[in-house]
């Protein structure tokens, strides 16, 4: 039997709302399938908030600190942008004896079973994705000088390979024997300043023609919850799927749910999501519940 192996990358700052994305991934498992949530943080590692997410308790479940000092804690983020996230680049290193991970951006939320997603076929690459549909709605209306910047300072020969790094299936077998996290620390040192997404626009750079592009539910992005109209007709029906059957909601941008003043899609599921008391047992099914109810809204 395999287990799943996810991987969040945080500091301090994203440790409660990383507690509430692994609920969610765990009420949606079967209740047989081992669960490893790899935590890499850049923070104290004698904290309160890790110690509370190492002490949650959910069946079949281990949570599994990994502590770093972060190598890129200078870097320029945008403000809403942990640097913490850049330490996603070091993961294949950070993780030498696993071979596949699915990593998560502390904001998203499972809303349905990440097995098949786990075990998709990558085809022989090195990493699965779904396309970044805010940018490339701007590529698709010739905005912002888009398509311009993804063809010229990111290197991809067609912008619609770009994909959003928060929900990653990376194998990280191939990643170590293709040297990846060198590769990335050479990129950020000689060109860093050029990325405005940093290390997502590095893993682009780097994966361009290594990434199996995913179905779009499995990143549904709500910057994209009000259904934009986009000029190009599969662009336009892939965001309605991922909007109108999200298997992975990403509260992408900077209002976040957990934020008093969240006034945005989908709060409703966090709030289940966020438990008070847990998403194990009744209160799983009562997420269950939900979903489907939200679902046929």
């Amino acid at each position: 039997m395999f287990s799943v192996h996810v991987v969040v990358a945080v500091d301090a700052a994203n440790l409660p709302p990383a507690r509430v994305l692994l609920r969610s991934i765990r009420a949606h498992l079967p209740w047989w399938r081992p669960l490893r949530f790899h935590v890499v943080y850049s923070g104290d590692p004698s904290g309160d908030a890790l110690r509370a997410l190492q002490l949650e308790r959910l069946w079949n479940t281990r949570v599994v600190p990994v502590p770093i000092d972060n190598p890129f804690e200078n870097w320029g983020t945008r403000d809403y942008i942990s640097a913490a996230t850049l330490t996603r680049l070091l993961i294949p290193e950070l993780l030498p004896r696993v071979d596949r991970v699915l990593y998560l951006d502390a904001d998203t939320l499972a809303v349905v079973d990440l097995s098949p997603l786990y075990r998709i076929d990558l085809e022989g690459k090195m990493a699965g994705g779904v396309p970044d549909f805010p940018l490339l709605f701007e590529v698709d209306h010739g905005l912002h000088g888009t398509e311009d910047y993804l063809r010229e300072t990111v290197g991809l020969s067609s912008p619609g390979a770009y994909v959003n790094a928060g929900v990653l299936v990376m194998d990280l077998r191939r990643m170590r024997a293709e040297n990846l996290v060198a590769r990335a620390h050479a990129l950020l040192d000689q060109r860093g300043t050029q990325f405005k997404f940093r290390d997502q626009d590095v893993l682009n750079a780097l994966l361009h023609d290594e990434v199996v592009l995913l179905d779009p539910r499995w990143n549904s992005m709500i910057t994209m919850h009000h259904r934009p109209a986009f000029r190009t007709r599969a662009l336009h029906d892939a965001v309605a799927l991922q909007q109108d059957d999200p298997f992975i909601v990403h509260y992408a941008g900077p209002s976040k749910p957990w934020h008093a003043d969240y006034g945005g899609p989908h709060h409703e599921l966090w709030a289940l999501a966020e438990g008070r008391g847990g998403l194990t047992g009744r209160r799983s099914g009562t997420f269950r519940q939900e979903r489907r109810s939200w679902r046929r809204r």
